[in-house]
């Protein structure tokens, strides 16, 4: 176990200095790649990085000017980051009623989402919305009353459509971190979705089976070779589950959603651990970890970076 609270610490560090470098790269060409850019401060906000003045203002005022004027003209995920990033910077979720209801008229009958208009129901952009909505916790029950039966319906879609994966074998880490993600958010507001404790736990059961030798998760099933696992480890998908088991970990271990039991935390905190340790050690010495472009580069380094200050609360002193 890695246990070691000094490394990873110093591999936060590290993570931090390279996404606060990596934003005066990126703001010059904010009209190119606003999300690239929202992301980066979103990240960077969320992990305490000091961010100049002036590129947190044109940042904002980017942002917010696109968010109000052509959220109609945007592709799903730029909307979700733009939202993401404006309420981190205080924004309420009645400012951004406008784009979230716009969001909600893509959601198919079965009550998912996809990546775009048109598109079939998938678990991560049905998880993205529920986690994007409902991650600002004192405005959980307004933003409730006024999209209650959108919000319900998503979260019957992910229990339905996870089970469904799960019965065929075709249960996927990095989706089983988004249904576990947004089901604890709607726990914390008592929504009433089908099987929802028990889909909860046994979430975490499977993200717990399906971790590697090595501390990762990948983006591929559960390989019965350890040589393949560790062969198609992933930190970005190691970090979205280990956000995802930090959530369970913090809200048990708190009071606030008493389902898991003390073995279980035992199982999910060791496995915390395991995943901790293997981030430390696939961090390149530049303070990142690798991606196919610029773009995934900004996401993976804050979500992994994000992943590790969570450890580092959760873990014992």
């Amino acid at each position: 176990m890695v246990r070691n609270r000094d490394e990873i610490a110093t591999v936060l560090k590290r993570a931090k200095i390279f996404i606060a470098h990596s934003i005066y790269q990126y703001i010059p060409h904010i009209d190119y790649h606003p999300m690239d850019v929202a992301a980066l401060v979103y990240y960077a906000n969320s992990l305490d990085i000091t961010v100049p003045p002036q590129v947190e203002e044109k940042t904002e005022k980017f942002l917010s000017g696109e968010i109000e004027n052509n959220y109609d003209k945007m592709p799903v995920r730029e909307i979700f980051w733009g939202i993401s990033y404006l309420l981190v910077k205080g924004y309420s979720l009645e400012q951004l009623n406008g784009p979230i209801k716009h969001v909600l008229s893509f959601q198919n009958e079965n009550g998912g989402i996809g990546f775009y208009e048109g598109d079939v129901s998938r678990i991560p952009g049905t998880g993205w919305l529920l986690s994007t909505i409902l991650s600002k916790k004192y405005e959980n029950e307004s933003i409730y009353k006024t999209h209650g039966d959108s919000i319900l319906k998503a979260a019957n879609f992910l229990v339905d459509e996870w089970t469904k994966d799960v019965s065929i074998g075709h249960a996927l880490s990095y989706k089983g971190a988004y249904v576990l993600n947004s089901l604890l958010g709607c726990a914390d507001l008592n929504i009433k979705a089908r099987n929802l404790e028990d889909t909860i736990k046994h979430t975490v059961e499977i993200l717990l089976d399906m971790q590697t030798e090595n501390g990762s998760w990948t983006f591929l099933l559960k390989q019965s070779d350890s040589r393949i696992s560790s062969a198609l480890s992933a930190p970005h998908i190691t970090s979205r589950v280990m956000l995802s088991l930090c959530g369970a970990y913090q809200r048990e271990n708190n009071g606030t959603t008493a389902m898991l039991g003390e073995d279980f935390l035992d199982e999910i905190l060791s496995a915390i651990e395991k995943g901790a340790k293997y981030l430390c050690e696939t961090q390149f010495e530049l303070g990142f970890w690798y991606a196919h472009d610029a773009g995934e580069l900004a996401v993976i380094n804050g979500q992994c970076a994000l992943a590790l200050k969570d450890v580092l609360e959760v873990l014992p002193p």
